[in-house]
């Protein structure tokens, strides 16, 4: 409140500064029209004065000569009255000279004072402006540095997880950080509000330093501009100590959160040594970066930029997905829940570390689907995809986020806007010319109409992922069967065939023997189908003939 008041009182000054430089401008303008007239008026007067003294001295005179009739001295007399206006002439205008250099000295003094004051307020109105974005950038920073306060002073990892719920709250306090701190827009117009402060603190030095040495300018007006500068100098040097105290500030908090996290990223790494996730799912190289973090504990002293810290972390997370993933499967009754919890926090920290990278955000959002939390993910999609959208880098990452917000939608039930969503990836990815991805779209495609009973539709979105991958046995028997579902038995019978080979490369036998059984299924199919129609021809045309003969 106190910073919107602060903002609020600079507006007002700035515009009745900005009126009173239009006053300065009107008063300048009409004192030179008036030293114009002046001059004028002066010349007029001086050329009526010589005229008339002129033609008076040379009346007396020639009057004297008319009345001794001094003809013969009439040279002398000439030269005489000559002289006399010369004389009288010239002295009357270095008088006039001498009364129009003081004004137009006074009027100059004037001029120059009035237009000192109008650079001056100039100068005061670009600095109040830029002071004016740069503390409302300071002011949110300020704020930011607050919120992250109270979250480090909310959750302290150790021996117990951080929440969740607090992840998240650090992710987007880091987001905002890289916002307000290198890339965001405030940043922009802060830096720039900052640098016209500083421009404009140096020539008001400069300006103040002239105005003071000119001896002809008015005491009065001097001294006003001079305390008003000095002022404005003295909130510029407040504002450099603000601005130096709120970067300390925020270094600060900035640290204590990257040492939370990095106590959590150990507490997850140990976790993954004793499940045996660090040696069955992760380099050398990247147990070794684990290794200084647990060590050192401390951002600044790891060898390891902060971006490749973040990808050993996702790293990590995959670790325990692959891990929940095992358990899944294994029928050992133990939940991969817990796994998948873990994999969501290694991707909320590496978020924390990388925020500005839409990639990061998509990873959270796959946790989240990977813990059945569709809503949360859907929502983490949402924002990966708005995050990239506004770099569009790196090229290709669109069609993926997509593809996992489709999968997500698949999950929670919303079949019609996932078969929308895979649309857009599969179009998506197909400009970046990314295969892989448009055949895996097409699959899922395929899935969800036969769900929807679409079996035409989701043969042919199966044939186009078969078509891109052709050595997937899963994808060649996901066709086959929509094609057995449409009724093509003998193409059905084909994919089978086709499937059945990639299995047997595989040394899969329990899926060759499933090929198998289909196949003679389809066989069955096809001898039936084909005996049933040979009957209904054959009683097509016994009944075409009893017709005919009762005709006869």
């Amino acid at each position: 409140e106190a910073d919107k008041k602060i903002a609020l009182a600079v507006r007002e000054a700035t515009t009745a500064q900005a009126k009173e430089l239009e006053k300065a401008k009107a008063g300048a303008a009409k004192v030179a029209q008036e030293v114009a007239a002046l001059q004028t008026a002066a010349a007029n007067k001086s050329r009526s004065a010589m005229e008339l003294s002129a033609m008076l001295a040379k009346e007396k005179l020639m009057r004297k000569l008319a009345d001794r009739k001094a003809n013969a001295q009439a040279p002398v007399l000439q030269e005489l009255l000559e002289t006399t206006v010369d004389d009288l002439e010239a002295a009357r205008l270095e008088e006039e000279k001498s009364k129009l250099k003081e004004e137009l000295s006074l009027m100059a003094s004037s001029i120059s004072t009035v237009q000192t004051q109008m650079a001056q307020k100039d100068i005061v109105i670009m600095v109040q402006e830029g002071m004016l974005a740069a503390n409302e950038w300071l002011s949110h920073r300020e704020m930011h540095a607050i919120e992250g306060h109270e979250i480090h002073q909310v959750d302290h990892p150790g021996v117990d997880p951080m929440t969740i719920s607090t992840l998240i709250e650090l992710g987007e306090f880091f987001h905002t950080f890289d916002e307000l701190t290198k890339e965001g827009p405030m940043v922009k117009e802060g830096t720039e509000g900052i640098e016209a402060v500083h421009e404009g603190a140096a020539q008001l030095k400069s300006l103040m330093k002239s105005f003071a040495t000119n001896k002809a300018a008015d005491k009065e007006e001097v001294a006003k501009t001079l305390a008003h500068s000095e002022k404005v100098m003295r909130q510029i040097t407040v504002f450099d100590k603000k601005m130096q105290e709120s970067n300390a500030h925020m270094d600060e908090v900035v640290n204590h959160l990257n040492s939370d996290l990095l106590d959590e990223v150990v507490r997850l790494w140990v976790k993954a040594k004793a499940s045996a996730i660090d040696s069955k799912y992760m380099t050398p190289m990247d147990n070794g970066v684990l290794e200084q973090v647990r060590e050192r504990g401390s951002l600044a002293t790891i060898e390891s930029n902060i971006v490749d810290v973040a990808g050993v972390i996702v790293r990590l997370g995959e670790g325990y997905i692959h891990s929940g993933d095992s358990v899944a499967v294994g029928g050992s009754g133990l939940d991969p829940l817990e796994h998948y919890k873990e994999a969501l926090r290694c991707f909320c920290v590496a978020r924390c570390f990388n925020a500005s990278d839409a990639r990061m955000v998509m990873k959270v959002g796959v946790g989240f689907d990977d813990c059945n939390l569709f809503d949360e993910s859907i929502d983490m999609f949402k924002e990966a995809l708005k995050l990239w959208r506004r770099k569009r880098e790196p090229p290709g990452v669109d069609a993926e986020i997509m593809y996992h917000l489709g999968e997500a939608m698949e999950h929670k039930g919303e079949k019609e806007s996932a078969l929308e969503v895979f649309g857009e990836a599969s179009t998506l990815a197909a400009k970046v010319g990314n295969s892989t991805l448009v055949s895996e779209c097409s699959r899922e495609r395929g899935v969800i109409l036969s769900d929807l009973g679409k079996f035409k539709e989701a043969a042919k979105n199966f044939g186009i992922a078969c078509e891109l991958n052709p050595t997937v046995p899963e994808l060649t028997t996901a066709h086959a069967m929509s094609l057995k579902q449409v009724g093509l038995v003998n193409k059905a019978i084909k994919k089978y065939r086709m499937a059945k080979a990639l299995y047997e490369a595989q040394g899969n036998s329990q899926f060759v023997e499933g090929c198998e059984l289909e196949i003679k299924e389809c066989i069955a199919a096809s001898k039936t189908r084909r005996a049933s129609s040979r009957k209904e021809i054959e009683g097509v045309e016994s009944k075409e003939d009893i017709e005919e003969e009762g005709k006869n």
